[in-house]
């Protein structure tokens, strides 16, 4: 499965004000300056892997990332609301349709369940499995046909990056 290691990945803020819809550190408000995902997003991998790591194992809840959000993986995990005792075994951020096609392939040869997030805002938990989370935040293209009068956008883009 190919995803362009090489390609540089980043879900940062460049904007002016409040940083773009995504999940963001609610227990300090200084935290990164309130960067999604605890501003581990500014230089991304293609994937991320479940590490086994009992110290951020919480032996109460049996969560992997319950309470510290310290460790990349947890952070580029974190969705609101996730359904309980469902951290991802992978976490990807592709950046095209094939990369999500590559993923979705490799889940069903190796019969892995998927969950999709976006900003990570979802509280029908659609965002939470044990297997593969495909992270679409940095899909955001965004294609006008003026033939046919239609807008195109990328799944990772929010209301408010298109209006």
């Amino acid at each position: 499965m190919t995803l362009n290691p090489e390609l540089k990945r980043s879900y940062w803020w460049k904007g002016e004000g409040t940083p773009f819809a995504g999940p963001v550190a609610v227990n300090t408000p200084e935290r990164i300056k309130n960067q999604p995902l605890y501003g581990a997003g500014l230089s991304l991998e293609p994937l991320y892997v479940r590490p086994n790591n009992d110290s951020l194992h919480n032996r109460e809840t049996g969560k992997i990332c319950f309470i510290d959000f310290t460790d990349f993986y947890c952070t580029v995990a974190l969705r609101n609301n996730p359904a309980n005792n469902t951290d991802p075994a992978i976490v990807a951020w592709p950046t095209t349709s094939s990369h999500v096609i590559s993923l979705v392939k490799f889940a069903k040869k190796h019969n892995i369940c998927v969950c999709v997030a976006s900003g990570g805002h979802d509280f029908l938990n659609r965002h939470s499995c044990d297997g593969l989370l495909i992270r679409t935040g940095l899909m955001k293209e965004m294609k006008f046909d003026e033939i046919s009068n239609s807008l195109t956008i990328g799944p990772g883009l929010t209301f408010s990056e298109f209006t």
